[in-house]
């Protein structure tokens, strides 16, 4: 099963991809589109454990 991250990056280059062949409004459209569609699909439960985390070893 693919990670979150291969998942995002996944979706990035898709949408450079597909950016790419459009003009700069309609490109940045598609990337809120695709950003909010994303968003939906992403599991924010651990996000506090992990900001935690990255807090705590920036410290150190």
């Amino acid at each position: 099963m693919p990670t979150a991250t291969a998942n995002a990056v996944v979706a990035l280059k898709a949408l450079m991809n597909d950016g790419a062949k459009q003009n700069l409004g309609d490109a940045l459209v598609l990337e809120g589109e695709r950003g909010n569609a994303f968003a939906k699909t992403v599991d924010y439960s651990q996000m506090g454990e992990r900001l935690a985390a990255l807090r705590k070893r920036a410290a150190k």
